[in-house]
């Protein structure tokens, strides 16, 4: 059975693109921040239409020859209406949304990868982008847009898997180096009638 890394839509860019803080939450518990973002998200889902979808789990596999890639995620809300497709990403903020003259790199890289696994389970030829920020305080909303041609977007992401599988490679070896050392070590101790060592029967065929 084929190993796996799985690594989240979110933990992918930032983990490639992060640079600097991208915190604009006020100082506060971490509890308090993702019950105001939850609360968002909520909020403006609800004011939707029939035709907004909200939190579409998306995936995606990508093989190599030791194990395979998974990607996946949320999309917060995928509208489809007039025979178009847009990809909703929905972000909570204290800033003042009349001085947000564009989105944050990373918010519009985590909607690109939902556009692009959606649009690849789907064949489409091109998608729109929205990413909607709500200001936590006054419930303002400000929303940008984005048009993508699948083949750029395809492009745009093989270049962020191949990024990330520099590292996971790495750690792909390292665990089979692990892995290697403990099914060559000799318990002291074996039970009768046993013939695998304990460090045997534990090791894990994922990666996860």
């Amino acid at each position: 059975m084929a190993g796996e890394v799985r690594i989240s839509v979110r933990n992918l860019v930032e983990f490639i693109l992060r640079s600097g803080d991208i915190d604009d939450r006020r100082q506060g518990s971490p509890e308090n921040a993702m019950q105001e973002g939850s609360r968002i998200h909520r909020m403006i889902q609800r004011r939707m239409g029939a035709e907004y979808q909200a939190e579409v789990a998306l995936k995606y596999t990508h093989p190599t020859e030791d194990y395979v890639i998974i990607v996946e995620g949320r999309a917060d809300g995928i509208i489809e209406q007039n025979g178009e497709t847009t990809i909703d990403e929905i972000k909570g903020t204290y800033r003042d949304l009349a001085k947000l003259k564009a989105p944050l790199p990373l918010h519009i890289a985590q909607a690109k990868c939902y556009a692009y696994m959606y649009s690849l389970q789907k064949a489409l030829p091109y998608i729109r982008v929205r990413l909607t920020y709500c200001n936590i305080e006054t419930e303002d909303i400000r929303y940008f847009y984005e048009d993508y041609e699948f083949a750029k977007l395809e492009a745009w992401f093989q270049q962020l898997i191949g990024d990330y599988r520099k590292w996971a490679d790495y750690t792909w070896q390292w665990r089979e180096l692990r892995q290697q050392s403990i099914a060559g070590m000799q318990f002291p101790l074996r039970l009768p009638g046993r013939t695998k060592g304990i460090g045997q029967l534990c090791v894990s065929d994922h990666l996860s």
